[in-house]
């Protein structure tokens, strides 16, 4: 992670545009969050990078902001303050602090290249809502403008040289020999996990840890990612979703589960590099399921919404969901996460899970359990029509 982060000063991530947000005081950083997320969400177009110079400040970047693009500033020098503006294609600079937090190198590049910068005002008090608005006005004001895009088209990140030999004809072929794991269809999955009757599918939302959901007697149990094994609560699935490319190097023994071929072909590459020649057990929702492969869907589906069709379409005898709160739910985004922004990736909707996940339930035939307000909440009307569902 240090040498990623070292290398990141020299040579950041291409962007096609982006805004640069830069802030010392985490504190104030916080007063913006919830503005910066929504006027980010009407720009799907538009990467968001965010700098810091102080190691606890970038910490808290990192975590409310994931999917973003968190940064180290560069080096001091103008040559390469100016590559690494022109590498991020910065449109915007926006500073939640003095302007003089930044180097004077960093400061004539951004001068020189004719970024305008706003330095943001308001935001005092965390717990007023007319301060939230007039930041978002103030954002969305000086914010660049794009097209509309749906969310599965946004295209803000240039291919990196991974990208780019991940989907070319030589690695395809080349990944045929880690591919022999891959688990085609509900039928081989079922017997793969040894005809599972009661499944636990659990997201990170705070419901997850619910002790209706943690006491579910079951013999498979799905998850998403990784984050869940720093907490100590069930951390042996069978089948755990991914979406960050970091969870297969974190993770063994388990059936990896993909959203498509594209994601696929990355994810072997990623599996190469950490695990080996030998092969990576995994499924292809775009393959088996039916909901993902046949109907275009505008937003790209949560490994949740993934995780509940895969769980539905094996048919156990009962079926427990807990952990999808919708980034709905007064606890915040994760278990004991007060800073994360609770919100959607720009890159899903929650209108685009929910219809997921009311078809997968839609023809599930079992003991349906739901933990968790939101989830429940928003699929009442679906649920009162499954007569043998259970609620609470």
């Amino acid at each position: 992670m240090a040498e990623r982060w070292q290398l990141q000063r020299l040579l950041p991530p291409a962007l096609r545009q982006s805004v640069w947000v830069h802030v010392e005081s985490k504190d104030r950083f916080l007063m913006f969050r919830d503005a910066i997320q929504a006027v980010m969400d009407q720009r799907p177009n538009v990467g968001l990078v965010l700098t810091s110079q102080r190691d606890d400040t970038m910490a808290v970047l990192r975590q409310a902001f994931p999917n973003e693009v968190p940064l180290p500033l560069p080096l001091p020098l103008a040559p390469l303050a100016a590559h690494w503006l022109r590498r991020l294609n910065v449109q915007h600079l926006i500073m939640l602090d003095a302007t003089d937090s930044l180097s004077a190198p960093l400061q004539r590049a951004v001068h020189a290249a004719g970024i305008p910068v706003t330095v943001l005002e308001g935001g005092r008090n965390t717990g007023s809502s007319a301060a939230t608005d007039a930041c978002f006005a103030q954002l969305n004001a000086v914010l660049p403008r794009g097209p509309a895009l749906p969310p599965v088209a946004q295209d803000w990140k240039v291919p990196n040289w991974r990208d780019r030999f991940g989907s070319s004809r030589l690695w395809q072929a080349a990944a045929r020999r880690l591919s022999r794991g891959r688990v085609d269809g509900w039928e081989a999955l079922a017997a793969t996990l040894g005809h599972p009757r009661r499944i636990l599918c659990l997201g990170n939302g705070p419901s997850s840890e619910d002790p209706r959901a943690t006491g579910f007697a079951h013999d498979c149990l799905f998850r998403v990612n990784w984050r869940w094994n720093q907490r100590g609560i069930l951390t042996s699935p069978q089948v755990v979703f991914v979406g960050d490319a970091d969870t297969i190097g974190k993770l063994d023994g388990v059936i990896f589960g993909l959203w498509n071929r594209a994601l696929e072909q990355g994810m072997l590459l990623r599996h190469l590099r950490v695990h080996g020649l030998r092969p990576m057990h995994y499924v292809t929702m775009e393959r088996s399921c039916a909901i993902i492969r046949d109907r275009y869907w505008p937003a790209r589906p949560s490994n949740g919404a993934l995780m509940i069709a895969a769980a539905a379409a094996l048919q156990p005898d009962a079926l427990c969901i807990a952990g999808i709160d919708l980034y709905q739910s007064p606890e915040g985004r994760y278990p004991g996460d007060p800073v994360g922004a609770n919100a959607y990736a720009r890159t899903h909707r929650r209108e685009t899970d929910l219809a997921i996940i009311g078809s997968a339930l839609a023809s599930y035939r079992g003991a349906l359990t739901i933990v968790g307000d939101a989830l429940r909440d928003h699929l009442r009307d679906h649920l009162h029509d499954l007569q043998r569902s259970e609620t609470r």
